[in-house]
């Protein structure tokens, strides 16, 4: 069984936490606490969709003593190695704002997987699927949105359901390809995509949207991948805390109303800033987007070359396309210098703060670094080409995240016997 963990992000240091889950959270009839780091996908769903959204959960959490801060990012993350080489495979969050029936039939999809045994929500299994064809046929927002391919439906199912073209909703597909209905990472990403198209369908553009939503912490993520590697193998001790203490004795586990104060009881994960259309970002605003970003480069972005130091071109495994890998790896040899240095100092600092060193050489060396960025950024045509360089990162970044989880969709198909799960779920 592949190992998940609940993750939660500090806005304030980046710093990363795993956050332990009992048995009792996601297991009926469970009386003792047993607490576990990694956990079953089934068992991190069964646990957060007892929550209307982040923020409520982020509030028990840090009410409970499991979290210092409320304000955090919150995903998933698991370890996986691909040539030899670590990576993290992060899946979004899935909540319940709605208490509606989607959410509540993928929990009881999760507990008959959790189970060993999802046969026996077959019914429920087949309802996200024709879902899926539903919303692809006659939505085509919905399939637009697809089709940028940020989302973590697997390229299978994108071309068995997006780019193969039929008459009407493709809902036999199902049974032409029955492994799908026993995968529930599967079953949960395409209801994950349906929640999240539904949180920004009203977007003038849901593409772009979409993209936006995702950059607002994938960046963060990606700095973080190499400290996650390590802390997802670490041994940790268990929590004193619960985060369902606060739930009353009487409450049972399908209860997925939570009594968190009434103060959260707004949808804040539908909040999202309303931009107005066709107004120009000012140079100032540009100038913080830039900060932000270049404050979560790594360094290893860069590399020493016979020309110097360079951008990186092997960064990325895979790239959207050859003009964003051209935009990626062209920048002025000024700024390249500039960023690197930047970067390098940067991550000398965080070293010294975990083992508790001196960062006086650090601070110094940094102010240096923004003092020269800040005098590369007096112009406003080095902000215009840096800005479209930061847009073009992040856009690699968020590209090769989904691009590793649609081919893990391939190997899965290939690796996974299902056996005798074909005559059950036909």
């Amino acid at each position: 069984m592949k190992k998940y963990y609940l993750v939660v992000r500090y806005e304030d240091t980046n710093e990363v936490q795993a956050i332990e889950l009992s048995t009792k959270w996601y297991l009926e009839k469970q009386d003792k606490d047993v607490f576990f780091r990694a956990n079953s996908l089934e068992a991190i769903d069964l646990v957060t969709t007892r929550f209307k959204n982040s923020e409520e959960m982020l509030l028990r959490m840090k009410n409970n003593g499991y979290i210092r801060s409320s304000k955090a990012d919150v995903f998933i993350a698991s370890k996986r190695k691909k040539d030899g080489h670590n990576y993290i495979k992060i899946h979004e969050v899935i909540y319940n704002p709605l208490v509606d029936e989607r959410v509540n039939d993928l929990r009881s999809i999760a507990k008959a997987s959790i189970n060993n045994d999802i046969s026996l929500e077959i019914e429920k299994v087949k309802k996200v699927f024709d879902k899926l064809a539903h919303k692809v046929f006659y939505d085509e927002k919905f399939s637009l949105y697809l089709r940028s391919t940020f989302t973590n439906v697997y390229q299978k199912l994108m071309e068995l359901y997006v780019y193969n073209k039929k008459d009407g909703p493709a809902y036999s597909i199902k049974y032409d390809n029955y492994w799908l209905l026993s995968s529930y990472t599967i079953i949960r990403n395409i209801v994950e995509a349906l929640n999240r198209f539904d949180l920004l369908k009203d977007k003038s553009d849901v593409v772009l949207a979409n993209i936006e939503f995702l950059n607002k912490s994938s960046v963060g993520r990606k700095k973080v991948e190499a400290d996650l590697i390590e802390k997802l193998d670490e041994n940790y001790i268990a929590g004193q805390y619960s985060l369902f203490d606060n739930v009353e004795s009487s409450e049972s586990f399908d209860n997925t109303t939570s009594k968190v104060s009434e103060e959260t009881g707004v949808r804040k994960d539908n909040e999202i800033n309303e931009v107005a259309e066709n107004v120009e970002i000012s140079l100032d605003e540009k100038k913080i987007f830039i900060y932000d970003v270049v404050k979560s480069l790594p360094a290893k972005i860069f590399k020493h070359s016979d020309d110097g130091i360079v951008v990186n071109s092997d960064f990325f495994e895979k790239y959207p396309n050859n003009v964003c890998k051209s935009k990626f790896i062209n920048l002025p040899k000024r700024i390249i210098s500039i960023l690197y240095y930047h970067s390098l100092h940067l991550e000398k600092y965080y070293d010294a703060v975990r083992y508790c060193q001196n960062t006086m050489e650090w601070d110094s060396e940094l102010r240096k670094d923004m003092a020269r960025l800040n005098k590369f950024l007096s112009s406003s045509k080095n902000v215009d080409k840096i800005d479209e360089w930061c847009h073009n990162y992040l856009k690699c970044v968020e590209f090769e995240t989904l691009a590793l989880d649609l081919d893990e969709c391939d190997s899965y198909e290939e690796s996974e016997s299902f056996g005798s799960k074909k005559s059950m779920l036909k």
